[in-house]
């Protein structure tokens, strides 16, 4: 049985749906205490996101200055954020990657690492990441 969101009926993807915007209102307002408090660096700064999904953190860092890179094991998270960010005019790197064997991005290559996504979904794999 095919299980269509209330959201695909509407014609809008999963990540616009009706809870799209209040996501989005608390991860801005997220993003400002943690800058607010001192623990993002500064603007410029060279940001990971793991497991990006949509992109809508990368692209919240990206409108703040940060150099953004991202890492997904999903090929549709990457095509969906190269669009989003094309669209937005904004730029940014994405890799198709393990999180658990992060590879594809040289070490201690970045300011800060952050997760929109990601470690919820690995819950039981975590014991092989290091």
């Amino acid at each position: 049985m095919l299980n269509i969101s209330g959201s695909e009926r509407a014609g809008l993807p999963e990540w616009q749906g009706r809870d799209f915007r209040r996501a989005l209102a608390r991860l801005t307002a997220s993003l400002d205490n943690l800058a607010q408090s001192g623990a993002l660096p500064q603007p410029e700064a060279r940001v990971l996101e793991i497991g990006y999904g949509n992109g809508v953190l990368a692209m919240l860092l990206a409108r703040r200055g940060y150099e953004v890179c991202g890492v997904d094991i999903s090929q549709a998270a990457i095509d969906w954020a190269g669009e989003r960010f094309a669209e937005a005019g904004l730029e940014g790197t994405f890799r198709q990657g393990d999180v658990c064997n992060m590879s594809v991005f040289d070490d201690a290559s970045f300011d800060i690492v952050m997760d929109g996504q990601c470690l919820h979904c690995l819950s039981g794999m975590i014991e092989g990441c290091a």
